[in-house]
Parts: C-alpha cells; structure tokens; sequence
C-alpha cells in the first residue's frame, strides 16, 4: 500500500501497513528512521537496525527539538532544548534576559530564575545562556511548559553527539569524517557569550562567514540544534565518582591519547559505531577531554566548550575538572525531556 510511484511506479519495493497502523518516516533515504504506530505502541527501524520498540516524541514544548532515539546509547526519541538554557520574565517566555553585556548572571538572589523572580528557565533564541548557577538539576526541573524536563543526560548527550556526527551536513567535507566537524563559538572573537539567531545564519555573533565557527549542527531527522559544541560548557551530570582515562594530572588530552576509565556510558568517539571515529582528534573538531586518572573524587560532567576553549571545544569535549554544584561564569546547562 505504499509503494514508489516516481520517476516509475514499482510494486517490488513496497510496505504493507497492517491496519490501524500509521507509518511516519523522517531523514534521507540514506540516514532515516521509519516509525510504525498502532495504538499506543510505535516502532522503530533504521538502515542498521531491525524494528524495536519506542516513543516518539511528536510535540516538544516550545523552543525543544525532537532527537531520534540511539540503539547504542539506549534511548528512545526524546525532546531536548534547542538553544542552551536561558531565563525568561513568566509574562515574556519568549525574550531571554540579560543582566549585563552577553551574560546572564544567576548567582545573586535578584536573578535567581525562579517563579519567586517571576522568571522562568526557557529555551528561545534571543538572551544569553544562564552562568554562574550552581543547580542546574533543579533550574532543569522547572523549565516553563515542560512537565518531565531534566538535566540532559549523558546518554542524551552523546545520543545527540553521535547523531549529528553521523550526518555529512555537518562536516567541512560533505562526508562523514572528511574535514572537521563544525565546533560553534570557541575562538574568543568575541570573547564572549553570544545570543543565537536564525537558522540561516548559523555564524551570527562569530566574526565569521564560513570555517569551523559555525554554531548551528543539523540532526539526521533535518533538526536544527543551536551551540552544542561551543558558546557555553553544559552539565551533563551533577557528579559522579568514577574512574577517570589514563593520564595523570588534570590536563586537556586528545580522545585518542587516552583509554580506561569506567564512565557509562562510554565517551569514547570509538563508541559512537561510526566509521573511523576512532583516529578522530581535535583536529576533526570533535573536542578533547580534560582528565586526571589519579583523581577518583565525584566530579561533575561539562560538554561542548565555552566561547574561549578553542581545539578542546567540540560535540565530544568532556570536561571532568570541577566537583558538584560548582559556579562558573562559562558553566550552563540544557534540558531534555
């Protein structure tokens, strides 16, 4: 029953819904996910996987994007803000605030982003990404309109990284691994936080028209996710203990120049199931890790980069140098759903 009719009709490549099922199919016809919902139940196939079951998340709050689900990280479809966390005056949730040039500071009871303030954590293009708050599980919690929203998870997180790694669209090289991945604002020009703007223009704020700067990465489903990689470093995860890669002494290192380590999920780019990602370094873009195996006390997760890391920066930059609930003016947070 649905079977090409251009450039020819062909019935030897047809799918046969069983009724009451719906078909919803997102992507390329090189990278898709095909989805099979009857009832409440709803199904999920790839090129490289057989069908499994899933949740499709079809209506995200406002201003959140909908991530296909990875086999590898074990997550299904899920929602995730589409800018990094920003505040919002309640009667405005649409206009992220400022408390002074390219910041937004939350470190004094003033700016604390609460309904007590009458504000509210949002996701939305104009403002600056909140800094200097040192409980983003909590801020994550309250986001306006989201009922379910937490802090990304690092299986969110590399469920994104992987994703976006996946699509060509996003590499110097229209190919998987050719050229560099682009890594948003790290180069300190400006030496600044900046605001985000329209998808079209995913180097606004940068001093830059093409190269690496770009701060928009597009998603497999045609997505569009707005600093993942640069601008501001995000909290993945408030503190863990755990066994940090090889090399002593907090240092930033290349993914490939370290090995161990009992994270989990894996953070490795050799985990990411794509081809070559193992010899991939910062110089295809996809950042470095900041680590000391001598150092087993609870550390918190930091992704991407702030607007100053340069190379360290990037879609797999982990930082793991500072404990729970540290504030930092280049520290913030996204949520997911």
């Amino acid at each position: 029953s649905n079977c090409p009719t251009a450039p020819t009709a062909d019935t030897n490549y047809c799918l046969k819904a069983s009724t009451g099922t719906t078909l919803t199919y997102q992507g390329t016809s090189v990278d898709y996910s095909l989805y099979g919902t009857k009832g409440s139940t709803i199904y999920k196939t790839n090129p490289t996987a057989s069908p499994f079951a899933t949740k499709l998340a079809t209506v995200c709050p406002t201003g959140f994007i909908v991530v296909p689900g990875s086999t590898t990280y074990g997550t299904s479809d899920f929602c995730v803000m589409k800018y990094e966390a920003k505040c919002a005056l309640i009667a405005s949730p649409t206009e992220g605030l400022s408390t002074g040039p390219n910041v937004y500071n939350a470190s004094g009871s003033s700016t604390y982003c609460t309904s007590a303030n009458a504000r509210g954590v949002v996701s939305t293009a104009s403002g600056f990404p909140i800094s200097n708050t040192g409980d983003a599980v909590t801020y994550s919690s309250s986001t306006l309109g989201c009922t379910g929203c937490h802090l990304i998870t690092e299986a969110e997180w590399l469920t994104i990284a992987q994703n976006v790694l996946s699509n060509p669209v996003n590499w110097s090289g229209n190919s998987v691994g050719s050229g560099y991945i682009y890594s948003g604002h790290n180069d300190s020009s400006p030496g600044n936080l900046l605001s985000a703007g329209d998808d079209s223009n995913g180097y606004i704020g940068t001093n830059n028209t093409s190269g690496n700067q770009k701060r928009t990465l597009t998603l497999t489903n045609g997505e569009t996710i707005w600093d993942f990689a640069g601008n501001i470093m995000e909290f993945t995860s408030v503190s863990t203990s755990v066994t940090q890669p090889t090399g002593a002494g907090y240092a930033w290192r290349e993914w490939t120049a370290v090995s161990g380590g009992t994270l989990s999920p894996s953070p490795y780019p050799s985990t990411t199931g794509l081809s070559g990602a193992s010899s991939w370094n910062s110089s295809n873009g996809i950042g470095m890790i900041y680590s000391n195996s001598s150092d087993a006390t609870a550390r918190s997760l930091l992704r991407g980069g702030f607007w100053g890391n340069g190379s360290n920066a990037g879609v797999l930059s982990l930082s793991l140098g500072i404990g729970a609930n540290f504030m930092g003016a280049d520290l913030g947070f996204r949520v997911a759903r």
